[in-house]
């Protein structure tokens, strides 16, 4: 198998930027410093860091929180805001884990590993049955572009009032700077 360009484990810089979306009727909202995860909602709370290293890549690194699982997945972009490779994570309560990390080559994702495991012991553990069941939550949801992540919208807006000398005016570590414009839909 090749190797990825994106393994899940990293460091995040300490000028990570942190975006959230506690609940499904919240939106996106950046914040100062990373908000409690248990307070994400078990349907549809998402929380976001994303950084830029040296001007060349892009990542972000997504957390979220389901009634029967964790998901973490860390999306690697090259310069031009285009997917180059993906590292995921499902942790279930039924006590095991399926990591996977691959690379986003011709518009889909080539898996370069695959494995499932205990999640207290990180042994690593044959495929457990009821999984073809439900095989779309082993895989991770796609993003091709920067500009399609959950939170863009929130990313060119922070982006934008610095420049212009506007930050966000929160004041607490963990208050909000800013909020992502709403769609149609409410996301």
């Amino acid at each position: 198998m090749a190797t990825s360009v994106c393994p899940l484990i990293t460091t995040a810089p300490q000028d990570t930027r942190i975006f959230a979306n506690v609940g499904a009727q919240n939106g996106w909202r950046e914040f100062r410093a990373m908000p409690d995860l248990s307070t994400l909602d078990i349907n549809g709370g998402m929380m976001a860091e994303y950084w830029q290293e040296n001007k060349r890549s892009i990542t972000a690194f997504t957390v979220e929180r389901g009634q029967n699982f964790w998901i973490s997945t860390r999306y690697c972009y090259d310069a031009a805001g285009n997917l180059a490779g993906i590292g995921f994570e499902i942790d279930t309560a039924l006590g095991w884990g399926h990591r996977v990390e691959g690379n986003f080559v011709g518009g889909g994702f080539n898996e370069t590993s695959s494995e499932f495991f205990i999640l207290k012991t990180g042994q690593i553990i044959p495929k457990p049955q009821g999984v073809a069941e439900v095989p779309r939550a082993l895989q991770p949801v796609l993003y091709p572009n920067q500009s399609q992540l959950p939170f863009a919208p929130l990313i060119m807006t922070s982006e934008k009032a610095k420049k212009h000398g506007r930050g966000g005016a929160a004041t607490s570590p963990t208050e909000s700077v800013a909020e992502a414009p709403r769609t149609p839909s409410g996301n």
